[in-house]
C-alpha cells in the first residue's frame, strides 16, 4: 500500500503540471483581451494606443509567455493563487478561500443526501427485484437521470413564484451567521443535484447488490441460519460498496469543482459562479487558478477513493 501511494504521489505532480500547461495555453488562444475590456470601460470609446500599452504593462500581459507562466505557477505554489484579479483587483487567495467554503458546503450536503437516499433505495430495489418496490425505485431513478438539473431548477423557481409567491433568499448567508437563511438558500440546489446523482448511484447499488446476492458465500451464510439483516450488513454491503464509493468520489470531485449552472441560477457564490464571472470578463488569472484548483481536487479525491478501497475490502492488493 505504501509503495502504491508513493507511485500515485509521484504521478500527481507531473499530471498537475501538464494540466497547468493546458489551462495556461487555452487562456492565451481564446479570443478577447482583458486589457481592452478594462480600458474601454474606464475611458469610454476614445482610447489611445499609449493608454492601451501602458495598461497591458501594468497587468503584466506584455511579458513573454514563459515568464507569465512561471510567475503564475509560483504564485499557485506559495498560496497567492495567481496574484490578484485583473478586473476587480481582489486577491485571488481571498476569492478562493471565500468561494471554496461555499462550494465545499454545497458538495458535502449534496453527497451526504445522495448516499443517504441512494444506498437504501438500491438495496430495497435489489431485495424486491421485479416487484412493485423495484419498479417504483426504477421510475424514480429514470426520471432523475432524464431531467436536466438546470431545466428542473428553472421550472421549480418558476412554479414557486407563480403558485406560492415565494423565492429563495437573494443574499447568500453563511451557515455560522444564520443557519435558517443559509439552508433556505441551499435547500433547492442541493435537492435538485442530489436527485440527479441519486438516480445513477441507486442503479449502481442495485446492480452490485444483486450480483453479490448471487454469490456462493451469501448462499452459505443463509444456509447457516443467519438473519437476513446480518447477511446484508456483513456479507453483501461490504462487497457491493466499492463501485458505490467510486461513483461517490467522482460526484464529490465534480461538486468540489463547482456546479457552474446551478450556482449561477440560485446565486450561490461558489467556485462555479466565480469561473463563469471571470470568463465573461476575460480575467485570465482567476480562470486559470480556479480551473487548476478543480484539477487538484479531482486528482486528490481520486487518490482518496483508492485508499478507501483498501479500507472497505482489505483483500485488495496494490502491490502489483
Amino acid at each position: 500500500m505504501k509503495g502504491y501511494l508513493v507511485r500515485r504521489l509521484l504521478l500527481f505532480v507531473p499530471t498537475l503540471f501538464f494540466a497547468s500547461l493546458l489551462i495556461f495555453g487555452a487562456m492565451r488562444v481564446l479570443p478577447g483581451d482583458v486589457a481592452a475590456r478594462i480600458i474601454s470601460d474606464e475611458e469610454g470609446a476614445y482610447v489611445t494606443e499609449q493608454q492601451y500599452e501602458r495598461l497591458r504593462e501594468q497587468l503584466g500581459l506584455d511579458e513573454a509567455l514563459p515568464v507569465q507562466y512561471g510567475k503564475w505557477i509560483w504564485s499557485m505554489v506559495n498560496g497567492d493563487f495567481g496574484g490578484e484579479s485583473l478586473v476587480t483587483k481582489e486577491p485571488i487567495s481571498d476569492m478562493v478561500s471565500r468561494r471554496l467554503t461555499v462550494t465545499a458546503q454545497l458538495a458535502l450536503y449534496t453527497i451526504l443526501l445522495t448516499v443517504i437516499i441512494a444506498v437504501p433505495l438500491g438495496i430495497v430495489a435489489a431485495i424486491y427485484q421485479d416487484k412493485w418496490p423495484d419498479y417504483l425505485v426504477r421510475t424514480f431513478t429514470i426520471a432523475g437521470a432524464a431531467i436536466p438539473n438546470f431545466w428542473l431548477a428553472l421550472m421549480v423557481l418558476l412554479m414557486l413564484v407563480l403558485y406560492f409567491n415565494w423565492t429563495p433568499p437573494l443574499r447568500y448567508v453563511s451557515l455560522w451567521d444564520n443557519p435558517v437563511e443559509h439552508f433556505q438558500k441551499v435547500f433547492l440546489p442541493v435537492l435538485i443535484l442530489a436527485w440527479g446523482y441519486t438516480a445513477f448511484m441507486t442503479r449502481i447499488t442495485r446492480s452490485n447488490v444483486l450480483e453479490v446476492l448471487r454469490q456462493d458465500y451469501v448462499r452459505t451464510a443463509r444456509s447457516k441460519g443467519l438473519h437476513e439483516v446480518v447477511v446484508l450488513s456483513r456479507h453483501v454491503l461490504r462487497n457491493a460498496l466499492i463501485p458505490v464509493v467510486t461513483v461517490a468520489g467522482f460526484y464529490l470531485s465534480f461538486l468540489m469543482s463547482g456546479s457552474l449552472i446551478l450556482e449561477n441560477i440560485f446565486g450561490i457564490p461558489g467556485i462555479g459562479q466565480g469561473i463563469i464571472s471571470a470568463a465573461t470578463e476575460r480575467d485570465y488569472p482567476v480562470i486559470q487558478s480556479l480551473t487548476l484548483l478543480m484539477v487538484f481536487f479531482l486528482l486528490a479525491i481520486n487518490l482518496l477513493v483508492d485508499v478507501l478501497y483498501k479500507v472497505i475490502d482489505p483483500r485488495i492488493d496494490y502491490s502489483h
